[in-house]
């Protein structure tokens, strides 16, 4: 009974390692802010040395950057007005159903709907920390913290970005995978995949299990959920195809083979990183040598890619291949942008529940310590990353989510762990 008392105790205090996260997290969302304030009312700087504070001029840009095109939808129209519609078809939809509802009531409607696809996993995580025995302040603390200090979650109300609905997608896929119910998300991964391209890499968890069908339906559920947008966004098919797929050219131009300056900042892949590297090193990052630069590119981040999944990831325990896979699908992509860091949760929400059962078993896990700093950095504000005016964030989270990377192939966090098995985890999981 004492021994039973004691293990509730120990799970109630939390493991160390979460509270170092939360210790690291508020310190780099802290000391931001007193640096944009510093900057901005000490020494009146502007962009960048505020971001990603007091910048009214780009609120809520990437929702309203689109509005004037969907007055032509279902017209050719549609892809020669305004800014060219830079992703795939199923999000003009997803558009449309928000700018139906008329000025002012569209963005507030997105907003609302952003706030609850915060709100309710955040609450629900809550829940299921406070069913595994954390104490119920714990349990609010953890979970109001990581929600409250996101920089990822931040950066996409304060833009108003549609990556939300893609987290939606994938949180209920991963939710699926982690409780066995597999038709349920490999087609939850198709719908992702087909709002953007990177979640198909979610699709090869069920290559590891030999869930060949299951591959296959969420890859039809794909194929059947572009093929229906793009009819419904028309006016044809062939049309809708060729207007979606020059929005998409016009996104590799101006983000691939081109250096934007205010963009590197908040651009963790590793293309961007290249860029940075190229300048350095040769003073000059010329249309020629970018678009040399993007061919090596992107056949070597594909080759690289399926390597490390046939050689190392698709050998190791599932929360391994789920953070692996999301680190390569948010930084071998040329242009990721630091909302798409919203992705990490999924996996850090596996690792808290992986570091409570080895808490509550007095098991030490390897690597999960560096895991938890890594994702601290990569879930804050780094505001301070400006050398030459330039902002760095982007390149400094790019050579963290490496780091992660290496923890994620060398370390087991489930079976090959002593005294541990992600049966547990799973188990914590469905608590919730």
């Amino acid at each position: 009974m004492a021994d039973e008392k004691d293990s509730r105790l120990r799970v109630e205090e939390l493991p160390p390692v979460i509270w170092e996260f939360l210790v690291g997290t508020a310190t780099l969302s802290v000391a931001s802010a007193v640096y944009c304030l510093v900057m901005l009312l000490g020494f009146h700087r502007d962009f960048p040395y505020v971001w990603p504070f007091f910048l009214p001029k780009a609120r809520f840009s990437d929702f309203f950057i689109y509005e004037q095109k969907f007055q032509f939808f279902h017209q050719a129209a549609f892809f020669s007005t305004g800014f060219p519609f830079t992703y795939p078809a199923p999000m003009a939809l997803l558009y449309k159903l928000f700018f139906l509802l008329g000025d002012t009531a569209d963005l507030c409607a997105f907003l609302a709907f952003l706030c609850l696809a915060f709100v309710v996993p955040t609450v629900l995580f809550g829940r299921a920390l406070a069913k595994c025995g954390v104490s119920g302040k714990a349990a609010a603390t953890v979970a109001g913290a990581a929600l409250l200090l996101s920089w990822p979650a931040l950066l996409l109300f304060d833009r108003a970005n549609v990556e939300v609905f893609v987290w939606v997608a994938l949180g209920v896929g991963t939710w699926a995978y982690a409780r066995k119910k597999e038709w349920t998300a490999a087609a939850m991964f198709g719908l992702a995949a087909s709002l953007k391209l990177f979640p198909f890499v979610y699709l090869a968890l069920f290559f590891t299990r030999r869930g060949y069908k299951k591959l296959l339906f969420g890859v039809g559920i794909f194929l059947v959920v572009t093929v229906g947008s793009l009819t419904v966004l028309g006016p044809t098919v062939p049309v809708a195809y060729h207007g979606i797929s020059s929005g998409l050219r016009y996104f590799d131009k101006e983000y691939m083979e081109t250096v934007k300056p205010d963009e590197t900042g908040v651009d963790h892949s590793l293309l961007a990183l290249g860029k940075v590297v190229n300048q350095a090193v040769s003073g000059s990052n010329g249309v020629d040598v970018l678009r040399r630069m993007v061919k090596v590119y992107l056949p070597l981040t594909a080759v690289c890619g399926l390597l490390l999944y046939f050689l190392r990831i698709r050998k190791l325990p599932w929360i391994n291949q789920l953070l692996a896979l999301t680190i390569i699908a948010i930084t071998f992509t040329p242009f990721s942008g630091d909302g798409t860091l919203i992705h990490l949760y999924y996996p850090f929400v596996a690792c808290c529940f992986l570091a409570i059962d080895a808490w509550r078993r007095q098991v030490n896990v390897p690597g999960l310590r560096v895991v938890f700093w890594c994702f601290a950095f990569l879930l804050s504000t780094e505001s301070f990353f400006v050398f030459y005016g330039q902002r760095y964030e982007g390149q400094a989270k790019c050579l963290v989510l490496g780091i992660l990377l290496v923890c994620a192939l060398r370390y087991p966090l489930g079976e090959d762990a002593p005294g541990l098995s992600t049966r547990g985890v799973a188990q914590l999981v469905r608590n919730d």
